[in-house]
């Protein structure tokens, strides 16, 4: 049993995400050379070394960054992003 910690304070919930997932949540792109909060950055780096392991448990606070998001949308992205944590993007 262990306890991994992955994260980045002040980030947007894209920085955590596939490519495929913000695509078909119909997220526009968004990139800048150095900036943690760039499309898929932080997947990349931080969640997707971890999709060999077997997990059991996920916890997430993503904090305020959301803030003026409708709940319709935050609920799609988030539901979207855990059956991807739960049966990969593949």
């Amino acid at each position: 049993m262990g306890l991994v910690e992955s994260n980045w304070g002040g980030t947007r919930i894209e920085a955590w995400s596939p490519r495929d997932v913000l695509d078909e949540c119909g997220n526009p792109p968004f990139s800048q050379d150095g900036n943690s909060n760039s499309d898929t950055v932080l997947y990349n780096a931080m969640i997707h070394p971890l999709t060999k392991m077997t997990i059991k448990g996920v916890l997430w606070y993503q904090g305020k960054r959301l803030l003026g998001t409708s709940i319709i949308q935050l609920r799609s992205r988030l539901n979207r992003r855990i059956s991807v944590a739960h049966h990969g993007s593949d």
